[in-house]
């Protein structure tokens, strides 16, 4: 799977299609929790060893598993690719939260939860023991959503975005939106305090958000069947082909030959 395909508001990765040696399935969260969380995710790995790549996707990631006590670690949005080596066979389980809300839900600040070292301190420093104790030795991604939405509702959650959308959501829905100035004026704000917003909030600066956006929405784009928006952002090929390239270390014909694999296996499944 790649994250929500028909929804360019919710960034996917690269693994969920293109995993070898492991497995990803995906869940929405309740109603009342979508415009904090984008979706959970149960990550199989089958494999005694596997480099997991991590491409830009917008994301916060509370990640948990159902066979590791006292173990959390949380992965903030990041303007570079990374590999995560992992050992197997073993489950990971996922909350990946709209960036803006994440710190709201987990108390802590970017900063403070970027430098959360994963395992017993990120779970003892966020309150996850009742979470991570909940999750032990479930690994049903039906069953986990119930836990992960039932444990999150307990929490006061109260939207906090800018003029009800987050810096992520506008810059999805404006993909040619222009210079930092212009959309700072569109949300009301002064350049500096849009700026410096964008970066506590996020953890990245306003366009390093939209490099992200570009990229997601193209990859939407190639990976979805339905027929979607024909505009992914980029200024020209050679605009697109640099970006890409830098943030995910693939060629835009290598992301299209695996979407048309992808695809096509997808079609197969769904007439048999």
């Amino acid at each position: 799977m790649f994250g929500n395909i028909t929804d360019q508001s919710k960034p996917g990765q690269l693994y969920h299609i293109n995993l070898d040696g492991g497995n990803t399935v995906l869940a929405e969260p309740a109603s009342s929790l979508s415009g904090f969380i984008f979706y959970y995710w149960l990550l199989y790995i089958e494999a005694d060893q596997l480099s997991l790549e991590v491409i830009p996707d917008g994301a916060l990631d509370l990640v948990v598993s159902p066979n590791l006590p006292d173990f959390s670690a949380v992965y903030p949005p990041s303007i570079q690719k990374f590999s995560i080596p992992l050992k197997g066979p073993i489950h990971y389980a996922g909350i990946s939260f709209e960036p803006e809300s994440a710190q709201q839900v987990l108390g802590q600040n970017i900063a403070s939860l970027s430098s959360l070292e994963a395992g017993r301190e990120t779970t003892e420093v966020l309150k996850l023991k009742r979470l991570v104790d909940a999750i032990q030795g479930v690994a049903n991604i039906n069953q986990l959503k119930q836990i992960f939405d039932r444990e999150l509702s307990r929490k006061d959650l109260k939207h906090t975005k800018l003029k009800g959308q987050s810096i992520y959501d506008y810059f999805c829905k404006n993909l040619d939106a222009g210079g930092v100035r212009k959309v700072a004026s569109e949300l009301g704000m002064s350049e500096r305090k849009f700026r410096r917003t964008s970066n506590d909030l996020s953890g990245l600066a306003p366009k390093q958000l939209q490099r992200i956006v570009r990229l997601q929405n193209l990859l939407h784009e190639l990976f979805c069947t339905q027929e979607v928006a024909s505009s992914d952002g980029y200024y020209d090929d050679s605009h697109r082909i640099r970006e890409v390239k830098q943030l995910t270390g693939l060629t835009v014909g290598e992301l299209r030959k695996m979407a048309e694999i992808y695809n096509k296996s997808k079609n197969q499944t769904t007439k048999l």
